[in-house]
Order: C-alpha cells, then sequence, then structure tokens
C-alpha cells in the first residue's frame, strides 16, 4: 500500500475517531424531567378536544370521567412524531398497532393525571365534582373565559408526566409513569371500556419507546441557571419552548470533573451573559454577544498559558525558515540514509538550543487547548438559553446540518444564516492554518536555493496530510454540531490570524535587531 493511501485511510479514521470521542467526551446534563417535557413535545398523543359532541359525522365522543367534554381522534403521520415514526418503523410490520380508541383512552388517562396534579391531589378520583366542571377546550377563536380551566393549558404543564417519573424511589427512570398509565389503560379490558383487539402488542410499544429516545437524542441544551421555558422542540407547527430544570454546580461535579471544572461554567456564563443583554430587543443577538465575549475570555486565557509562547515560537520558527533550510540542505540524503539522519538531528538541536526554540511547545499547547475545547463544545451544545431565540432564523443550539435539512428553517432565513456562518467558518479556519505555512515558505524564499531537498520535502507532505484531516475534521465536526460551536470556532480563528500576523512581525523584527 502506497504511503498516501496510508495517510488518507488514517485520516479518515483520525476524523470518525474524533468526532466520536467529542460526542461522548461530556455528559449531557438533562433529567429526566427535562426529557420528559422534550418528548411530551414530540407526542401530544391522538385526542382533540371539544366543548361540544357535534354531529355523527363529527365521530366525537365524551371524554370518561368528564360531563362536559368531548374528543375526536387525529392520528398524527409525520415522522418527526412519536406514532408517526414509530408507525413508519419498518420494525412494526409483525406487531399488533393499538387502534383509535384505545390511543384516545390512553390520553383520557394522560389527561386525569394531569388534572390530579394541576389541583394538588393525589389522584383524580380527589378532584372535586366543582373544579372538574370548570375544565374546557380553549376555543380557537374568540374571548378566553375567566372562569375556565382549559384542558390545553393543564396538558401543557402536566401533560409531561406521561413519560417522566414520579412514583420510584430514585425517580429517574424514563417511562416509568408510561408503563404505570399503560397498566392503567390495559386494566380497562376487564371493565368493557376497551376490547383485547384495541390493545397494541409489548413489541409496538418497544419500538414506540426507541423511537421517542430516538427523537430527543440530539437535544443537549439542558443547562441551565434559573427553571424556565427554552428550546424548539417538537414538529411542524407545534414546535415549542418547553421547561428545562435549573442545575446547580453540584449537579454538574456529580456529572465529572470536566463537567463541573469547565463544561458547567462555560454554560454558566453564556447564559447569564445572555440574560444580561436581554434588554437588546433583537432577537438571538443576546446569545451571540454572549458567545463571542466568553470565545474572547477562553482566548485570552489560552494565550496567557501556552498560546503566546506557542505563537513565539511558531514565530521564530517562521523568521528562521532560511536558515533551517540551509542547515537540511546540508544533509540532502536523511530520509535514507542513518549517519546522516543523526547528523542532522544533532545540528537541528543545537540550532534550537542556539535560538531557545522547544518543538515541544506545541504539543504542550494541544494538550492544553483540546480538553478546553471538548469543554467549550459540552458548554455550547448544553446551554440551554442558545436553544432559545433565532438569530436571523437560526437558533444557536441547531446543527448546520439540521438547519440545511429541515424545510421550514428556508422559509425563516435559518437554513441560509446557517449556510453563511459554515461557508465563513470554512474559510477562516483554512486560512488560519495555511497562514502560517505560506509565511514560512515566504520567509523560505531568501535562503540560498542550494538545490532540493527529499528531507524537507518529506517533512512538507507530511505536514500537508495533518492539515488535510485536521481541517476535515473541524469542518465534519462544525457541520453536524450545535451552530453555536461554529460561531465559537469562526470567532477563534480570526483572532489567531491576527495573532499570527502580530507574532510574525515582531520576530522579524527581533531577528533585524540581532544582525
Amino acid at each position: 500500500m502506497k504511503k498516501s493511501k496510508k495517510l488518507g485511510i488514517g485520516g479518515i479514521l483520525t476524523v470518525l475517531l474524533g468526532t466520536t470521542v467529542l460526542s461522548g467526551c461530556t455528559a449531557s446534563f438533562c433529567s429526566t424531567n427535562d426529557k420528559a417535557h422534550m418528548m411530551y413535545m414530540f407526542d401530544y398523543g391522538v385526542s382533540e378536544y371539544h366543548n361540544e359532541l357535534g354531529s355523527a359525522d363529527d365521530n366525537r365522543t365524551q371524554v370518561r370521567g368528564f360531563d362536559n367534554l368531548y374528543v375526536s381522534a387525529n392520528r398524527p403521520t409525520d415522522k418527526q412524531s412519536g406514532i408517526g415514526a414509530t408507525e413508519k418503523n419498518n420494525k412494526i410490520a409483525y406487531c399488533v398497532k393499538p387502534t383509535d380508541k384505545f390511543l384516545v383512552e390512553f390520553d383520557t388517562i394522560v389527561l386525569q393525571h394531569a388534572v390530579a396534579a394541576y389541583y394538588g391531589k393525589t389522584s383524580f378520583a380527589d378532584v372535586e365534582a366543582a373544579d372538574l366542571s370548570k375544565i374546557a377546550s380553549k376555543p380557537t377563536e374568540g374571548n378566553v373565559d375567566t372562569t375556565k380551566v382549559y384542558v390545553q393549558d393543564i396538558l401543557d404543564e402536566y401533560g409531561y408526566l406521561k413519560f417522566a417519573d414520579t412514583l420510584s424511589e430514585k425517580k429517574n427512570t424514563l417511562f416509568y409513569n408510561y408503563d404505570i398509565y399503560m397498566k392503567e389503560a390495559r386494566a380497562l379490558v376487564a371493565s368493557d371500556v376497551l376490547s383485547v383487539d384495541d390493545l397494541p402488542d409489548d413489541e409496538y410499544i418497544a419500538v414506540y419507546k426507541n423511537q421517542m429516545k430516538s427523537l430527543i437524542s440530539s437535544y443537549r441544551s439542558c443547562i441551565a441557571i434559573s427553571t424556565d421555558k427554552y428550546g424548539y422542540y417538537g414538529y411542524g407547527s407545534t414546535r415549542d419552548k418547553t421547561v428545562i430544570e435549573a442545575k446547580s454546580w453540584a449537579y454538574a461535579w456529580k456529572k465529572g470533573v470536566f463537567e463541573g471544572l469547565l463544561v458547567y461554567p462555560i454554560a454558566w456564563c453564556v447564559d447569564s451573559l445572555t440574560n444580561a443583554f436581554s434588554g437588546i430587543k433583537v432577537s438571538g443577538l443576546p446569545q451571540l454577544l454572549a458567545i463571542l465575549i466568553v470565545t474572547i475570555v477562553i482566548r485570552i486565557f489560552i494565550l496567557l498559558t501556552t498560546g503566546l509562547r506557542q505563537s513565539n515560537q511558531q514565530a521564530k520558527m517562521t523568521a528562521l525558515q532560511p536558515e533551517i533550510q540551509k542547515i537540511q540542505a546540508k544533509y540532502p540524503n536523511a530520509n535514507t540514509n542513518n549517519y546522516e539522519k543523526q547528523r542532522l538531528a544533532e545540528e537541528m538541536n543545537r540550532f534550537y538550543k542556539k535560538n531557545k526554540i522547544n518543538p515541544l511547545t506545541m504539543l504542550l499547547g494541544l494538550f492544553i487547548s483540546f480538553p478546553i475545547f471538548i469543554c467549550v463544545w459540552g458548554g455550547l451544545q448544553g446551554a440551554a438559553t442558545l436553544s432559545s431565540d433565532a438569530f436571523c432564523g437560526l437558533y444557536l443550539s441547531m446543527s448546520v446540518k439540521d438547519a440545511l435539512f429541515t424545510p421550514s428553517m428556508w422559509a425563516t432565513g435559518g437554513a441560509v444564516t446557517a449556510l453563511i456562518l459554515y461557508i465563513l467558518l470554512v474559510l477562516f479556519q483554512l486560512a488560519q492554518m495555511l497562514l502560517p505555512q505560506y509565511l514560512q515558505k515566504k520567509a523560505a524564499k531568501k535562503a540560498a536555493r542550494l538545490g532540493k531537498n527529499p528531507n524537507q520535502k518529506s517533512q512538507d507532505n507530511k505536514q500537508k496530510y495533518m492539515l488535510i484531516i485536521f481541517f476535515v475534521m473541524i469542518v465534519f465536526i462544525s457541520f453536524t454540531t450545535a451552530s453555536a460551536l461554529g460561531f465559537y470556532w469562526l470567532v477563534g480563528s480570526i483572532v489567531q490570524i491576527i495573532q499570527t500576523l502580530i507574532s510574525t512581525k515582531i520576530a522579524e523584527k527581533k531577528k533585524a535587531q540581532k544582525r
């Protein structure tokens, strides 16, 4: 196998490994209740509530347990809804599907538990008849009746209990309540409310649960400093914000060392700064300014720890390229001749020592900056406030990929914003990586032409392949992760370009003064 092929395969594996490592390096802060709230946005059920029975053609029935509330079934078919995704899944070809009648009765059980929670009762049976008589369906038009309690409002607040865990000891088991409600629904067969033919089988329920988990799997924006409504969840016209619980620093430390040390503080800063800029009425701009400030602070921290030294070392290497090439030209066969290879290494070590250059400084910078980047990734993915309020139609918690492949995002302009952000990111990231190479080549032109040096050519090729691999990795990650991370990278690239130009200029002046 040729060396270039090996490098190509290795590059692909590096990209895949890098994205896998990043996606699993920081823990999700989403609690069971957070996930339950999200899931409810993807499955409200099939029931549509009404205040009148209507005609026979309306197919309405009275809601069990409510005297003045009626229901009709509207089964979702959108594959972005829980039920729709389940019924489009090939795995249910041999499963027994629930009937509309079963799903309506299951929704009734959910509603009864929600009503009990709304009135602070242990069970639906404890709710006063006078309170039940106030429950009605919200009118689509006209004034709201303040003497009524609308079923939609009750479900918006407590419908999530369907997927939550309120009864187990640890209260962290997703679908715990769902399984209990399912048992209650199956028990209706004994009272002839349902028949056996109405019930789904266990395989159907298993597919449904997996589909619901899949629908919310990409949502990680659960780090909030106060319990509130955040996000952009659900499908179609039902997309809306939902409740995300406040997370404490103690909660973050339980997730892991990096989560407590950096991920939570980064998300906390983004949240706090967004609140500080809340007076700005341009949608999404407070979040964008928050990311900008956090990015600058992090870049300053990296600069003060290793970045400044690393940049200075790189600038020295660029300024000394003519001399380095002269040394390398003395040993043209260092790639194949061990004696020349050893002599080249010895002379280069003396040269580095004389000019106070430490090649390991570059590696030290990576050891520090890479963990910080992972934590920034986790913090920006996790900041709940970034999932609220779109900037030019783009939610910063949404990936470029999702924005481009969601039809509604083209209608709102969010996809165009994502595309512009991505193009700018790619261009500036490319400029950041190629600038040092350009400056080194520019400096090398000043060196005397001593013939082609195979050793130098080999090193250039290795460096070129590494740059390509790193660039592809960044381009791929920024396409599939939160747009906020892309903006962070864009600002970071601009800062790095300015830093490289300034450091190179300073190094050239110092070299000129020594002559």
